[in-house]
């Protein structure tokens, strides 16, 4: 089962910012450049005290120079060391960067300098979620929910550190909080679909996936685990849509293949499934569960030369570990059963 918690966590501190003790993840206001296409040399130059230089890293942020304006920020530290938007804006060019541990250290000066700054408790837990390290990401986003119940974005961010750390039914209280503060929040939707699809709710898991795919109909996971429900609901042409939609938006994934040629299966309609698992294959050359898949359905329809070649590639892609060994000694029946037969 997919489950992209991290990627989906809003960056709330995706806008360089200038003004001291503005919150990590509200409306800000950004330095104004001349336009959009504004080329980086034609930053405006600005004062050399430090909030001059953080006018210009915030001004080259915008035009996504980051070296340039991890360089201005920076020289407004060595100018004023409690300068806390240098630090809080240095700490979200690194988390740009993806250096973690050096965007955590900004964040964390930022809040020894302004312990109440809502932005920097909601950008290191960004961080740290981002790390992996959940506990003090939950613990820093509750501290900005503390000094901020509204914060929109801390509120989603919280709810996927609980969902992946495994608080299931807190984590859902927070997506509906977040729904409730913004309903068009896409999003928060997928995500508490998927958490009543893991709690067994498949009735919420069909109307909270519908809901996202009503706002956005081109993520190919709302359509997965939504088809997972319609088909849990025995929904199988229902089902099956949702899995062809998830193979047009993503082709180069086998799992809605493998989901629709078990639907066609079921119903009878073996040499259709094989022509799936076929091109499951064509894009999944190595993946043992679709050699498995595609030698069983040859094996029902007799062909038992082919179910061989696939069962035994399946067999030697499939992991060896406990998790699996209930499937290869399935598969390893199944080759027994066609010996025997011959």
């Amino acid at each position: 089962m997919r489950v992209p918690w991290v990627k989906d966590l809003t960056c709330v501190g995706c806008i360089f910012i200038v003004g001291c003790g503005v919150s990590r993840g509200e409306t800000r206001q950004s330095v104004v450049v001349e336009s959009g296409e504004q080329r980086a040399g034609s930053v405006a130059p600005s004062s050399d005290t430090a909030q001059g230089h953080v006018e210009r890293g915030v001004a080259w942020g915008a035009q996504g120079d980051l070296d340039r304006a991890i360089d201005e920020f920076q020289h407004a530290i060595r100018l004023d060391p409690e300068q806390v938007d240098a630090h809080m804006n240095l700490g979200l060019a690194f988390e740009k960067r993806g250096e973690w541990d050096r965007a955590i250290s900004e964040y964390e000066r930022a809040i020894e300098i302004q312990p109440n700054h809502v932005g920097a408790h909601g950008g290191l837990g960004v961080a740290l979620h981002r790390k992996g390290d959940l506990t003090r990401a939950i613990a820093e986003y509750r501290t900005a929910l503390r000094l901020d119940s509204t914060a929109l974005n801390t509120h989603y961010n919280l709810a996927l550190a609980l969902h992946a750390d495994g608080e299931l039914q807190t984590a859902i209280a927070e997506y509906d909080t977040v729904i409730r503060l913004n309903p068009q929040y896409a999003a928060a939707h997928y995500h508490l679909g998927l958490a009543l699809w893991q709690r067994g709710d498949i009735d919420g898991t069909i109307m909270e996936m519908g809901i996202a795919l009503g706002m956005d109909p081109y993520v190919a996971d709302s359509h997965y685990y939504l088809g997972l429900a319609l088909e849990a609901r025995h929904d199988l042409d229902a089902a099956s849509a949702e899995y062809e939609s998830v193979m047009k938006l993503r082709p180069d994934d086998p799992s809605a293949y493998l989901r629709l040629g078990h639907i066609l299966e079921h119903k009878g309609r073996v040499s259709d499934a094989i022509d799936v698992y076929e091109r499951a294959r064509r894009i999944a050359p190595r993946s043992a569960e679709v050699h498995a898949a595609l030698g069983l359905a040859f094996k029902a329809t007799g062909q038992y030369a082919d179910a061989r070649a696939e069962l035994e590639e399946a067999l030697r892609l499939i992991p060896d570990e406990p998790a699996h060994r209930d499937r290869s000694q399935q598969l390893q029946q199944a080759l027994h059963a066609m010996a025997l037969q011959r």
